[in-house]
Formats: C-alpha cells, sequence, structure tokens
C-alpha cells in the first residue's frame, strides 16, 4: 500500500469509526430521552444534533475516500503536475483548516464549561452543557487524530516535486 493509498484509507477507517461513534450517540439519545428527565432530555437533544453533522461528515469521507484514492494515484502516474497544483494546496488548505476547527472545538468545550456553569441549576441546560462538552471532545480527538495523519502525508507529496 502506498503513502496516498494509506492516508486515504485511515481517513476512510476513522471516518468509519465515526459512524459507529455517532449511531451509539444517536441510539443513547433515544434511551437517554426514555428516561425522561430534563437533564438527559437536554444531552439527548444534543448528541443527535451533534452526531447528526458528525455521521453526515464521516458518510462524505468515507464515500469520496476510494475516489481520493483512484484520483491522486492517476495525479502520479499521468499528471504529475497536478501534485503541485491541486493537491498539494488541497492538503495546505485541509491542514490550515484543521487550525480553526480545533480552535472552534475547543471553543465549543470552554462554551460547554461556561453553560454548566451558569445554569448548573437548571438541568436541561445543564444536560445540553453535558453533551456539548462531551461532543466537543469527541471531536477535537477525531481532529487531533486527522491532522497528525494529514501531515505526514502532506510532506510525502513535498518531496514528490524533486522526483
Amino acid at each position: 500500500m502506498n503513502q496516498i493509498e494509506q492516508y486515504f484509507n485511515g481517513e476512510k477507517f476513522q471516518c468509519s469509526v465515526g459512524i459507529i461513534i455517532s449511531i451509539f450517540f444517536i441510539a443513547l439519545s433515544f434511551f437517554l430521552f426514555k428516561m425522561n428527565t430534563a437533564v438527559y432530555k437536554g444531552m439527548a437533544c444534543t448528541f443527535v444534533t451533534l452526531s447528526t453533522f458528525l455521521i453526515i461528515i464521516c458518510i462524505g469521507v468515507v464515500v469520496r475516500s476510494p475516489k481520493d484514492i483512484i484520483r491522486v494515484n492517476q495525479y502520479l502516474k499521468a499528471e504529475r503536475e497536478k501534485i503541485e497544483t491541486v493537491e498539494i494546496p488541497r492538503m495546505e488548505k485541509v491542514i490550515n483548516n484543521f487550525k480553526v476547527i480545533k480552535i472552534v472545538e475547543i471553543i465549543l468545550v470552554l462554551f460547554g464549561l461556561v453553560f454548566l456553569l451558569i445554569f448548573s441549576k437548571n438541568d436541561l441546560f445543564k444536560g445540553i452543557a453535558i453533551a456539548i462538552i462531551l461532543q466537543g471532545l469527541v471531536l477535537f480527538t477525531f481532529d487531533f487524530f486527522a491532522e497528525k495523519r494529514a501531515k505526514p502525508y502532506y510532506q510525502y507529496l513535498k518531496t514528490l516535486n524533486n522526483k
């Protein structure tokens, strides 16, 4: 397996796990909602919302990854200049986006903590805050590992220009 396949298969694997985690949180939401307490209802609504967001992103990556492998391998074999003009700029944008996304996720966790402190006596808002914190941490963890995988792939692409 070459570095291109390794990178995109890693993306596909991580997003497959993301789909499973999202399904778990959505299923958990139905269970929590049936518990019929305000805290659990707040958690359930938030889990469904954020997990739906994650599952949509992950399905897109899982569907797109095999096509990306073909596309970039084609660049490598027959359209090498597109590594420089298309794939490297795309990965630069991806890596820069990770910085922004991780800041947003940290803000999300901090928002959840502040929300928890401000509304600690309101069970519904407490449940929303707890779920925001948990989901923010899950999203941050996902993006941490995705960024960790993207950087070596980006470096590999840059070495192709020297060959």
